[in-house]
């Protein structure tokens, strides 16, 4: 494990893998489905005839908690490293789902600030049959708290606060063409990301108490401008986006990498190129670029099937 001063990152020793355990089951409700699109989007409007099914996204919110759960050093933080999304079904409202899940591997690595941790942890969401309906692969990143001269240096680099205004509305559905070739390009829509409240209100739902959710004095310690948009809220934008624009596809994977933070309030460009075409099948690269930085925050890859 990475140490530093002889200490280790996390309090528990490399495993590969350990037991799968249950760490959620419960019942899809139309409030729980309409929380998470009204997060996606907050120009959702809940419509006379509610949705049935869920995006995939949502299986990050039913999942909830970072679990199994894996104990980190008080001199360290964890952040969200990226997920792979795969749909075997789609997860209704109404239905009973165990969510089940183990450590995959633990390892050491060096990255751009220095060596950090890497917690892989593969999980099922699985129905009342027993069948799987999402697979979420998905990987915690484990870093050190920095000094608090560190963190001066690091908060110098971006000294901008957050900008105010409201959320910038999604622009309308586009036409959608079930001959969209390699090269199109869908999007992009401009908003921008949710308030501080409502990062620490999604966190809260998932019981995720990381404090760069939470606390902004603790978030610019740590060299952040303010609160952190979640992964998981991220993933929730770009499937908004390819539902809005592309309404007779459904999406079926999704793999994301988180690059750079988005910060609350920030304005956001999301955007995505078909790079394969088959006849019911696309597959496109996405991306949600942060236009205070000018730089891409998360990047990945989306599979999408035509609905029959």
């Amino acid at each position: 494990m990475a140490v530093q001063d002889g200490a280790s990152m996390v309090r528990r020793p490399p495993v590969t893998p350990t037991a799968e355990i249950e760490i959620e089951r419960s019942v899809v409700t139309p409030r729980q489905l309409g929380q998470f699109l009204r997060a996606a989007n907050p120009g959702y409007q809940s419509g006379a005839a509610p949705q049935t099914t869920a995006p995939l996204s949502f299986a990050l919110a039913l999942r909830r908690s970072q679990g199994p759960h894996v104990a980190i050093a008080p001199e360290a933080f964890a952040i969200h490293g990226g997920h792979d999304l795969e749909l075997h079904h789609p997860i209704r409202v109404g239905g009973e789902y165990s969510v089940r899940g183990r450590v995959d591997e633990i390892f050491e690595k060096t990255g751009r600030s220095g060596p950090l941790t890497v917690i892989a942890r593969r999980v099922r969401i699985i129905d009342a049959e027993g069948t799987p309906a999402v697979i979420i692969r998905d990987r915690q990143i484990v870093r050190w708290r920095p000094s608090a001269r560190g963190a001066d240096s690091l908060a110098a680099e971006h000294p901008h606060g957050s900008p105010g205004g409201s959320e910038i509305p999604s622009t309308p559905p586009l036409a959608v063409n079930p001959e969209l070739g390699v090269g199109s390009i869908i999007g992009p829509i401009e908003r921008r990301a949710p308030s501080a409240g409502n990062i620490s209100s999604w966190a809260g739902a998932l019981r995720d108490r990381e404090v760069l959710f939470h606390d902004e004095a603790e978030s610019n310690k740590l060299g952040y401008r303010g609160l952190v948009v979640p992964g998981p809220m991220q993933s929730a934008f770009i499937d908004d986006m390819l539902r809005s624009k592309l309404p007779a596809w459904t999406l079926t994977a999704l793999s994301m990498t988180f690059r750079q933070s988005l910060i609350a309030g920030d304005g956001i460009s999301i955007h995505a190129v078909v790079i394969e075409a088959d006849d019911t099948r696309r597959v496109c690269d996405i991306a949600v670029e942060s236009r205070e930085t000018g730089e891409t925050a998360s990047a990945g890859v989306a599979e999408l099937h035509l609905r029959k």
